[in-house]
């Protein structure tokens, strides 16, 4: 299944157009984004909807506004 993640689109159009369900960034495991970010990085949240202690537990920087 292909997750799609945009807020600003409309649910109904988006699954009606490609039968996708828009994912939210509530759907995704802290884990999604572990595996994406280099060791000793850094997650720069602007919207701070990410819960920091997954991210500083593997050794990352977070930083949020």
């Amino acid at each position: 299944m292909l997750d799609l993640l945009e807020k600003s689109a409309l649910q109904a159009e988006v699954r009606s157009e490609s039968g996708q369900r828009l994912a939210t960034v509530a759907d995704l495991p802290a884990s999604a984004y572990l595996q994406k970010i280099v060791h000793r990085g850094c997650l720069i949240d602007v919207k701070s909807v990410f819960d920091p202690a997954p991210f500083r537990k593997k050794g990352l920087r977070v930083w949020r506004l």
